[in-house]
């Protein structure tokens, strides 16, 4: 199977090889798809909220951090997707994570812009990309996933074939 980098792959790429029958992947995506197009009505839908950890094996405060991201993690009532995300930045100390992704780091990166963060750090924990915090603070992920409930829409997608192909509007 053709490995790719799924950080370079634009949307229409994806939905050619869909097309194509060339990836697995975005055939799953595109069955989800069809299950949120189901006829329900988006008022009766709440999505999963993604709770994400920034952490790292050289980092002396991330345990606590990854103790508090298990324990979510094994709570199913939450309805919870539990990500934990090694970054790179910790890999110059004569250590090397072996967990660390450059796509984490440049996705931290990326949501301390959003949020208007002056830095990078760990352990950090994002919540459906609205709240961040020192990972290890169970008193602040209670507010941040409450917050993320409040704002947690479910978007409607339709998905029709045409003969080009299928389009999503």
């Amino acid at each position: 199977m053709e490995r790719m980098d799924f950080s370079k792959v634009t949307f229409g790429d994806g939905m050619r090889r869909l097309c194509m029958g060339q990836s697995p992947f975005f055939t799953v995506v595109f069955v989800v798809f069809l299950l949120i197009t189901s006829p329900v009505r988006a008022a009766e839908l709440q999505g999963p909220i993604v709770v994400e950890l920034f952490t790292s094996q050289s980092c002396s405060s991330c345990p606590e951090a990854d103790r508090l991201l298990t324990e979510i993690a094994h709570n199913p009532d939450k309805g919870l997707i539990v990500l934990g995300c090694h970054v790179t930045y910790w890999d110059h100390l004569r250590w090397k994570d072996t967990l660390s992704l450059s796509a984490c780091t440049e996705r931290q990166r990326d949501y301390a812009g959003i949020l208007e963060q002056s830095q990078s750090y760990t352990p950090n924990m994002v919540v459906n990309g609205l709240s961040s915090f020192i990972g290890s603070r169970k008193s602040n992920l209670e507010p941040a996933l409450r917050k993320a409930r409040e704002k947690n829409d479910v978007a409607s997608i339709k998905v029709s074939m045409t003969e080009a192909g299928y389009e999503i509007a």
